[in-house]
């Protein structure tokens, strides 16, 4: 074989590792502007039922059709991305490695929640202004079914179902294109699906978090236990009034976890966290690795990001408009 050949096969390569790159970025951009086209397509449904049926705004039944909207527009779309995943083209060379738990795992899950706590902190104080948007409105639950059906909205179906989209989908089908690349694009496209200013940032940021988690243990469970828990404090914090002794614990927790996010850092970095850091999936697809530069560009250049676009500026305005 000669070197031109050579060359030539290795160009080969490379082209068809960036074209089925694209074509995953393709699938992700679908699945999230499919998020938000159900989003409009349900708030129409959900504006129609209360039209008719006004008492269905208050009580159980409310937390019910919230419950189903979620499923239908979280569950659906990426069911889709799924799919279309599970039957593109393949790359043998790619595998997954199964790992075992990190070492002390509670104090993996609570520095990792103590770790975008602190990210968030830093980013408020940097940036106060965008507090002043996405002020979050306080669920009514009075009953324990109530209250029991507030939990699984905003903190037990939000954990599974969108680590199973954002980082069981999305993130494990980008990851052998490049890791950073992967976290990175997958924690923004989760970031974008909370509207507002001050969640997209802290979405973002939380979804890197997560996305580090996934792709360090090769497992959902723990991102989805740390999902869980974030969702629950803010859950219970809206539910109690404030001034409670369980509204100051809750806000207590959150310095706890910061402390164990720094406790974290110290003993992984002392502990040999570095001998543990290893990608879900080869990383080398067809000997070739796109690096995050490369990765950034193709998902910029990839025309399925223009419909996301426009659908997103549509769901945001929309959302803009109902809040006036």
């Amino acid at each position: 074989m000669t070197v031109n050949s050579i060359l030539q096969q290795e160009k080969e390569y490379r082209n068809q590792t960036e074209k089925r790159a694209r074509n995953k970025m393709s699938i992700a951009l679908v699945a999230c502007t499919l998020v938000f086209l159900a989003q409009i397509l349900f708030s129409f449904i959900y504006a129609g039922v209360l039209y008719y049926n006004p008492n269905y705004a208050e009580g159980y039944i409310s937390f019910l059709l919230d419950i189903s909207m979620y499923v239908c527009y979280i569950g659906l779309p990426f069911l889709i991305a799924w799919l279309l995943f599970k039957n593109s083209k393949k790359d043998n060379k790619a595998f997954i490695v199964k790992r075992s738990a990190p070492k002390k795992v509670a104090l993996f899950i609570t520095g990792a929640l103590g770790c975008s706590y602190i990210v968030n902190l830093i980013v408020f104080v940097l940036f106060p202004s965008i507090n002043e948007f996405g002020e979050q409105l306080k669920p009514v639950a009075e009953t324990p079914l109530e209250i029991f059906l507030c939990f699984c909205m905003y903190a037990i179906l939000p954990a599974i179902l969108e680590e199973w989209a954002f980082r069981g989908v999305l993130l494990k089908n980008l990851l052998p294109y490049g890791k950073w690349g992967a976290i990175i694009i997958s924690a923004i496209l989760f970031g974008f699906g909370h509207v507002h200013p001050k969640s997209i940032v802290n979405a973002i940021t939380f979804g890197i978090i997560l996305g580090i988690c996934y792709e360090y243990t090769g497992s959902l469970k723990i991102p989805m236990i740390i999902h869980f828990i974030n969702n629950a404090i803010s859950t219970l914090a809206l539910l109690v009034p404030e001034g409670s002794a369980i509204f100051y614990i809750t806000s207590l927790s959150i310095y706890v976890f910061m402390g164990c996010g720094i406790a974290a850092i110290i003993y992984y970095k002392n502990n040999g966290y570095k001998h543990h850091k290893f990608t879900l999936l080869k990383p080398n697809v067809n000997g070739y690795k796109l690096s995050i530069a490369r990765f950034m560009k193709n998902f910029v250049c990839n025309f399925a990001i223009i419909p996301y676009i426009l659908v997103f500026a549509l769901y945001f305005y929309m959302a803009f408009l109902l809040e006036l």
